[in-house]
């Protein structure tokens, strides 16, 4: 399969659209997920980004040429835990007044022993990092999946502050993942 391209806006802000695509499962085509994982008093919790964009051109023949260009409304934070959200929205961790949007921007991939890797920067509530991410790509007839993760550290990105830059209650760790279908041109 040759190059593939991705171009579409995932905002998934109308309640239908966003209750339409499965949560834990391969999104329709199109659609996507972006989710992250932490830990808070010791146990493990999910959340997911209701909206992003995400502009991705990937040639598997050709992977030094890729770009990924991605956008996420961090007032679209949902843990399904309201008190949780609206904490994280607050100005100790995303800070959505004042940050409204994060962002990933890389160039450049590269092969690796279980499929590709990205060292891109991360923009988040107005500091920026390299945060390098992995993941898989799977051609398929119409459209292909692309499929990955990457780990980092909240505090490097100055998320938590005041009685919340301690990790006694809210790990540093953060694991994001993203799930997307691609169109085939």
């Amino acid at each position: 399969m040759g190059r593939t391209r991705l171009s579409i806006a995932i905002v998934l802000s109308s309640a239908a659209l966003a209750a339409a695509l499965p949560r834990a499962s391969h999104p329709a085509e199109g659609g996507g997920s972006l989710t992250f994982e932490a830990i808070q008093a010791g146990a493990v919790f999910t959340g997911r980004f209701d909206r992003f964009r995400a502009d991705i051109d990937f040639d598997p023949a050709d992977p030094s040429a890729c770009r990924f260009d991605v956008r996420i409304e961090t007032a679209s934070a949902d843990t399904l835990e309201s008190q949780r959200d609206e904490v994280l929205k607050g100005p100790d961790f995303f800070w959505v007044q004042q940050h409204p949007v994060a962002t990933y921007a890389g160039r450049g991939c590269r092969a690796d022993g279980k499929g590709y890797a990205l060292d891109g920067e991360l923009t988040l509530r107005g500091v920026t990092r390299i945060v390098p991410l992995r993941f898989t790509y799977a051609p398929g007839e119409n459209a292909a999946g692309i499929e990955g993760s990457a780990r980092l550290s909240r505090l490097d990105f100055s998320v938590g502050q005041g009685e919340w830059q301690s990790t006694e209650w809210v790990g540093d760790a953060v694991t994001v993942r993203f799930d997307l279908l691609l169109p085939a041109d």
